[in-house]
């Protein structure tokens, strides 16, 4: 930050970056509203913080929206399924990425005309949002549905210039080293969501349907290539949740750190994204403590990785792992 009259120097602070930066005291308050200013207008006028809160309502223009209860059928067949605003309809259980978060670490962590990789696309929020912010969007998903629902919601973007939609596995991806700017993705929290059975497709590669072990090990050779093609600075966000499920307790978080670790990726930051409610609602979370003696999963985990700029760099990672 320059200096000026208006601040003065009172000490330096080191980053990650082995870089320090000033730490200053504003000697009046125009000063600190300018500097206020500068970031909220990165965020179109909010201040981010580590801990991310859902917004209250989905602003995108296409979105999954839950059918009617007055719907013909019984109640718990109107309840159980979703719509998309072009009548496509899903199982109610399949969740939606929040747009500010995506908004967020794009305007953060890539620029204008970047190209945006996503390992996971989904039935999609990321696209969207990573068009409307001016960058290029890459996606894989081995299902049909997430891919005809994105290509439907950008139908004001031109598909093969403005984005790129690929239906196949992510273990491999048929670009050069060093190709994206930036990534930011949502894997399967393993099985909690099942997307052959959501979207009612029989697809082979869908890693929600895999064992444990086998979801590891795809899971490991997409973030493998996700480290390939990123240019060397660049940043990778995935956002992931921790699971529970007969009495055992699964840290997906833990196992991406390791597996992106291990891939040469530097672990930058972990933020917070609160949902602001549990899966399931108020009137069960009460009985859910008495009954399994833990509190409801209300947060994601939000991990920002960084590819070193250099392949000494990302030998020194390896060796400390």
């Amino acid at each position: 930050m320059a200096q000026s009259d208006r601040v003065e120097k009172v000490g330096q602070q080191n980053t990650i970056f082995g870089k320090a930066i000033d730490l200053v005291e504003f000697k009046n308050i125009k000063e600190k509203r300018e500097l206020k200013e500068k970031v909220k207008s990165m965020f179109k006028g909010g201040m981010v913080r580590s801990i991310i809160t859902a917004i209250d309502g989905n602003k995108r223009i296409n979105k999954l929206e839950r059918l009617d209860r007055s719907a013909q059928g019984s109640d718990i067949e109107s309840t159980m399924t979703r719509a998309d605003s072009f009548g496509k309809k899903t199982l109610s259980t399949l969740s939606t990425f929040p747009s500010n978060i995506t908004q967020s670490y794009v305007a953060l962590l890539s620029k204008e005309g970047d190209k945006v990789l996503d390992l996971f696309a989904g039935h999609n929020s990321r696209c969207e949002d990573v068009l409307s912010a001016e960058r290029k969007y890459y996606g894989w998903d081995v299902h049909t549905f997430p891919l005809d629902f994105c290509r439907k919601a950008c139908t004001r973007f031109k598909e093969g210039e403005d984005y790129f939609l690929h239906q196949e596995s992510s273990e491999k991806l048929n670009y050069e080293d060093n190709f994206f700017d930036f990534a930011i993705t949502c894997p399967p929290y393993a099985d909690v969501e099942k997307y052959n059975k959501i979207y009612n497709e029989e697809t082979q590669g869908d890693l929600s349907s895999k064992k444990r072990e086998d979801f590891l090990w795809l899971y490991n050779n997409c973030m493998k290539e996700s480290f390939r093609t990123l240019k060397p600075g660049a940043f990778s966000v995935v956002v992931v949740g921790d699971k529970h499920q007969a009495g055992k307790y699964t840290s997906l978080m833990l196992d991406t750190i390791k597996i992106c670790s291990l891939a040469g990726f530097v672990l930058h930051d972990i933020n917070i994204y609160n949902r602001k409610s549990n899966i399931g609602g108020d009137l069960n979370y009460k009985t859910f403590i008495l009954t399994c003696k833990r509190f409801p999963t209300i947060h994601e985990f939000i991990l920002i990785f960084k590819k070193p700029e250099s392949l000494e760099n990302v030998n020194k990672q390896k060796e400390v792992i």
